[in-house]
């Protein structure tokens, strides 16, 4: 994701902050049904040449070959019904190849910086999808997209925003501790 420096910062401080606040809620823990000695992002290797370098082609096979079978038994375990039909439309939505299968998808539910009224809605509806994402999904991603996790000051990496739109908070944001 690009971004000019201060909402870079605002991201990356609401990313962290996010992680900790889910250490917060009641009930902690990984997905639904993850047992010991399944894969996990250290053992994970990321693309042959960075993510940024490959051609549209690339990425499809290496997403078909590498991405989806890491990624479907882990939304499998959070959910069976709801990923039952786990593909590449499940995050880069149903017009994905109109788009090209460009991320952020505008499809996904729009997730905004944390401390703001919005995100803090999200965490309280969806507490245990929320500690998936932020357990599972995106540390799994920036392994296998061999992508870094966002970086505050260089305002680069993987974070959540990379597959979601970002919404506009209609409050400022509070970021807890800071």
């Amino acid at each position: 994701m690009r971004a000019d420096p201060p909402f870079a910062i605002v991201l990356a401080a609401a990313l962290a902050a996010a992680m900790t606040l889910l250490f917060l809620l009641p009930g902690c823990g990984g997905a639904k049904g993850q047992t010991k000695g399944e894969v996990t992002p250290a053992t994970l290797a990321g693309p042959p040449k960075p993510w940024e370098e490959m051609e549209h082609k690339e990425k499809a096979e290496y997403m078909r070959d590498h991405v989806v079978p890491v990624m479907k038994p882990l939304f499998v375990a959070f959910d069976a019904t709801e990923y039952a039909e786990f593909g590449c439309k499940t995050c880069h939505g149903p017009d994905a190849r109109e788009r090209e299968f460009q991320m952020p998808n505008p499809h996904n539910e729009v997730l905004y910086p944390t401390g703001s009224p919005e995100q803090l809605r999200t965490v309280a509806e969806h507490p245990e999808a929320v500690r998936f994402m932020v357990n599972e999904v995106v540390p799994t991603m920036q392994a296998l997209l061999g992508i870094e996790p966002y970086d505050e000051v260089r305002g680069t990496g993987f974070s959540c925003f990379y597959c979601h739109p970002a919404g506009q908070v209609t409050a400022p944001v509070v970021v807890p501790g800071g």
